[in-house]
């Protein structure tokens, strides 16, 4: 089963299961602990008592720590396996790895709100938050698509890879460049 304090111990491992480092890990937790607890006041039901203690119920959790919580929703994000081998991993059934899941979503985006480290939203933002960075190269991801063999023998050059493959052309939003990539 993989908790927590287990798989620390290995950094290498434990980047490749949350894609963080433990320091980076340890430095998201305090606001992950503050996010857990505003969750919990605002999905308890306001003037009723409850009718068990917390971590009460028939199915015992083993997700009882803050670093377990975080570590099991990192791993999720990452490695996106099924939730049925997700509950294996983590000792719970695979209904149970769902709620958790639910559950601990929304308490890894106010986290990550709380850290400021919340991704932009929208392209305003985002293009805020780039206008102070002093170098303009960007890696875009592109899509091949395939198109119609060129008849000039010069845009056939252009486009042969030197494989017998498909024609194709790379289509990309943004292209690396020098010069501000936000004049689209």
């Amino acid at each position: 089963m993989l908790i927590y304090c287990n798989v620390k111990t290995n950094p290498s491992v434990f980047k490749s299961f949350t894609g963080l480092s433990v320091d980076q890990f340890e430095g998201l937790l305090p606001s992950f602990e503050k996010a857990w607890d505003d969750h919990r006041e605002e999905t308890l039901v306001q003037g009723k008592e409850r009718q068990r203690k917390p971590g009460g119920g028939a199915i015992p959790t083993t997700l009882r720590t803050h670093e377990d919580r975080l570590f099991f929703i990192l791993v999720y994000i990452k490695l996106y396996p099924l939730q049925t081998v997700l509950g294996y991993l983590f000792g719970m059934s695979q209904g149970r790895a769902n709620e958790w899941i639910e559950r601990l979503s929304i308490v890894l985006k106010k986290a990550l709100d709380l850290a400021g480290d919340l991704p932009a939203s929208d392209a305003e933002t985002a293009k805020s938050a780039f206008e102070g960075v002093s170098s303009h190269e960007f890696v875009i991801d592109g899509t091949e698509r395939r198109i119609q063999r060129p008849s000039d023998r010069d845009r056939q050059r252009q486009y042969y890879s030197g494989k017998k493959k498909p024609i194709r052309s790379k289509m990309t939003s943004l292209s690396t460049a020098k010069h501000a990539p936000w004049s689209i």
